[in-house]
């Protein structure tokens, strides 16, 4: 066995209800009935003394250092509202906030509150275990919002709404036919979550209620929320399928094209029937403190302030349904997080090495979130990333692993990263993915034999991993698959005093070497697009370099990477400033141009996103700077999940 063991218990990826930061005990969530136990709210002018004051109209937040501000756990869909409260107190980056505040599952979140673990919560309700407790009655607990219990079916589903009596038949397994409850003659699909997650917990206490829920087979009990949502859109006879999550998960942390809310009883949930009480299946989450906290303390402060006009309109402005509909706006320098769709055919996978240094590879979801470790397989090139297409990967195995000493560890196969299986065992030397033809993908996986004369023995698979036979494949087919950029559309011309890289007759990057300009010592680069200079810089590079088999999958093919710098020399080290990277495509037209600091680089670049990193910090920022995930990278191995709850 190898020495090095992938710490895979540490997963935990958006599961139900509610969220995750790192805790000591392994406390099941148990989400329990509706808590009785509130406190009655403060006015609002008593505490805004104490604030900085904020322009009239806005959210006046309570300000404090980062050092003050209270420990801060909670639920999985409470996280947004804890991260940007602690951003308006403390004046942190959003960047920032991702890293410092995570949180725990609901019912660890209230047991790490009795055991002074944690000062504040904002949770769902405890799940019974913590309420059995006898230091829960020590606790300070008050509703701040309410979510609802929602039900997802595919937007192919003629129904749109079903009763309470029908939705406790179909879990119970009394309707099995969609043609019982008035659809058409199909299978129903009950997609339900695993037992003791926060919404399977709401399923069973305020739907069933008395009623008891059928046993899903396991193909039918995704153990990610967020699994279940996919499963619901993309179930193979699209209307068969009905799921459940929570209301503010659904519709602002985890959407899905395809999928649409049902209603109940007539009535489909949004947030004027949650909060006026037309839908009926709601619950409570809530604010949490000790009772000995004191009066002036900060978890105490910030715990009236959530009930109070200032707090609920930050619920609201959330997206949450507040228990108030106070309706003051945000400051403008705090964007309203908005919803991530799901959707495309491309997914990035990240070596482990460059999350938090252990083995394996991170896989991120559609929406660019990680969302789970495979820790027996690597990138087969030895890259930091991958782009999966149609779930299959490039791999070899893992050099450490759980199991066995692993054989043939350097070759190569074809690897399914949702299944978590081999489509081709790892049993070839090498492996490219062909991506010249985005409509005509293809894998090669190829071994030279040395028996005969160095030939290459050289497997052809389509975009889903099916052999192609009876097409013969030569050796420069292969090496044309490292290519990201057709040497037609792209020329290099040297002189005396500059040297051009020519692309598509179109984009000139002119680089001016020293005393070549007016006979001065300075030397620079210059963009240009038909003749017209676009950018200046000091430095400057076009990506990919010509005659240099970059990797496939570091820019969309066909498209070059313009990379403009000014330099800052200390004599420490060289910092380069006004760093930007300019994306063109197969026209010669410009996509985008992101601005990064001195310290960032670009690590890959898509249409869609970009994957920078300066060292320490990693962030997949949209082209108009939007940082849609992040991370830290621990050089000691532990874990640094970001956005995995």
């Amino acid at each position: 066995m190898k020495k090095f063991t992938v710490i895979a218990i540490l997963w935990v990826f958006v599961v139900g209800l509610v969220g995750c930061k790192a805790s000591s005990k392994n406390i099941p969530d148990n989400s329990g009935e509706i808590s009785s136990s509130t406190e009655s709210t403060h006015s609002s002018e008593e505490e805004s003394n104490k604030n900085d004051a904020v322009s009239q109209g806005e959210i006046v937040v309570p300000q404090m250092s980062k050092e003050a501000f209270p420990r801060l756990d909670g639920s999985t869909a409470t996280l947004p509202l804890g991260r940007m409260l602690y951003r308006m107190s403390t004046g942190v980056t959003e960047l920032d906030a991702a890293y410092d505040i995570a949180f725990t599952k609901t019912t660890s979140s209230y047991f790490r509150l009795m055991e002074k673990e944690t000062d504040l919560v904002i949770a769902y309700e405890a799940g019974e275990s913590a309420k059995e407790d006898s230091r829960y009655e020590d606790l300070l607990i008050k509703p701040i919002g309410l979510d609802a219990l929602v039900f997802l079916c595919n937007e192919k589903n003629p129904i749109k709404s079903l009763t309470t009596e029908q939705i406790q038949g179909i879990y119970s397994g009394i309707y099995t036919n969609w043609k019982e409850v008035g659809g058409e003659d199909k299978e129903i699909i009950p997609f339900q979550r695993p037992e003791n997650s926060g919404s399977q917990t709401l399923m069973e206490n305020i739907m069933m209620q008395e009623v008891p829920l059928m046993e899903a087979p396991t193909e039918w009990q995704p153990g990610e929320m967020g699994d279940l949502v996919d499963s619901v859109a993309s179930y193979d006879n699209r209307a068969n399928a009905l799921g459940y999550s929570v209301y503010y998960y659904a519709g602002n942390m985890y959407r899905v094209p395809g999928i649409r809310l049902m209603g109940v009883d007539e009535i489909i949930p949004n947030n004027n029937t949650i909060r006026n009480g037309d839908y009926q299946y709601t619950n409570p989450f809530y604010a949490a403190i000790r009772k000995d906290a004191k009066a002036d303390s900060p978890e105490k402060l910030l715990f009236d302030w959530l009930t109070e006009a200032d707090g609920q309109s930050l619920v609201n402005a959330l997206g949450y349904v507040g228990i108030a509909s106070d309706a003051k706006t945000l400051p403008k320098e705090f964007e309203i997080p908005t919803a991530e769709v799901h959707t495309g055919d491309k997914r990035l996978v990240i070596d482990a090495s460059i999350y938090d240094g252990s083995a394996g590879v991170v896989v991120f979801d559609e929406s660019l979130k990680p969302k789970k470790r495979i820790s027996d397989i690597r990138i087969s090139d030895g890259s930091s990333f991958v782009m999966a297409r149609n779930n299959l990967i490039l791999a070899r195995t893992s050099l450490y692993s759980d199991g066995p000493e692993l054989e043939n560890e350097d070759t190569v196969g074809l690897y399914d990263i949702e299944k978590e299986e081999w489509v081709v065992a790892p049993e070839y030397g090498y492996g490219v993915l062909r991506v010249s033809d985005p409509d005509n993908l293809r894998y090669f996986l190829y071994t030279y034999d040395y028996s005969k004369d160095e030939q290459m023995d050289i497997l052809m698979l389509d975009a889903y991993g099916n052999p192609i036979l009876g097409e013969a494949v030569s050796e420069d087919e292969v090496y044309e698959a490292f290519r990201t950029v057709d040497y037609d559309t792209y020329t290099m011309e040297y002189g005396d005093t500059e040297r051009k890289s020519i692309f598509l007759d179109r984009v000139v990057l002119t680089r001016y070497d020293a005393y070549a300009v007016d006979d001065t010592p300075d030397e620079f680069v210059e963009l240009s697009i038909d003749g017209k200079t676009i950018e200046k810089a000091d430095y400057g590079n076009i990506f990919p370099f010509e005659g240099v088999f970059d990797r496939a999958d570091m820019y969309p093919y066909g498209y070059i990477c313009v990379n403009l710098y000014d330099q800052v020399n200390s004599e420490e080290y060289f910092s380069p400033t006004n760093n930007r990277y300019i994306l063109i495509d197969g026209n010669g037209d410009i996509v985008y141009k992101i601005t990064m600091t001195g310290e960032e680089w670009l690590v890959m670049a898509d249409v869609e996103y970009c994957l920078i990193s300066d060292g320490e910090y990693y962030r997949i920022i949209t082209p108009d700077g939007e940082t849609v995930s992040s991370w830290r990278y621990s050089e000691y191995g532990e874990m640094e999940w970001e956005y995995m709850d």
